[in-house]
């Protein structure tokens, strides 16, 4: 019920998020652990109260998570953050799937064919905690050679940007 209500508070406190989004998203971050193994439309629609078209729909629809995720922070957290920066590989295969490439898996200690989500923590100092900001799909290094570009210059511009979206936010270096 707590959990409810922290929800629920955040997401009156967003702009543009209207009352179906206030009720259908803390049903679907419930429904979300609740169920197991893989997570799809048509689980969604077994397991919880609306029908898989439903979520189809509100899917296709935006959500600002960057935001609701700002918002989450300053709400459960202290005044004291580190930036955080997390790889993670995800096997993928398939001849058309859009970034994939080697990457480092470090469960493996190898290089892996698949995909790359690049995700940055805020690291809450006082409580010992990290929670997720913002995540991104990491561009495979043929992609980036085409471009001709550096995998660290792009995860280092991404970071920089981020602090000026956090102006409220007191961060500490390490």
């Amino acid at each position: 019920m707590e959990n409810t209500i922290l929800l629920e508070t955040i997401l009156q406190k967003m702009p543009y998020v209207g009352k179906w989004k206030r009720i259908f998203l803390p049903h679907l971050f419930f429904l979300f652990m609740q169920i197991s193994g893989r997570i799809n439309f048509m689980q969604m629609g077994r397991y919880g109260t609306y029908n898989e078209s439903t979520y189809r729909r509100n899917f296709s629809k935006p959500f600002d998570f960057y935001l609701f995720n700002k918002k989450l922070i300053k709400t459960v957290g202290s005044s004291h953050y580190v930036i955080a920066f997390d790889p993670t590989h995800i096997r993928k295969s398939g001849a058309s799937t859009f970034g994939k490439g080697k990457f480092w898996s470090g469960c493996d200690s190898a290089m892996k064919q698949g995909l790359e989500l690049g995700g940055f923590a805020a690291c809450d100092i006082d409580n010992s905690t990290a929670l997720h900001l913002e995540g991104f799909q990491t561009p495979s290094l043929s992609d980036l050679k085409k471009e001709d570009k550096i995998y660290w210059l792009i995860i280092l511009s991404y970071g920089l940007i981020m602090p000026n979206h956090l102006k409220n936010l007191v961060f500490m270096g390490v």
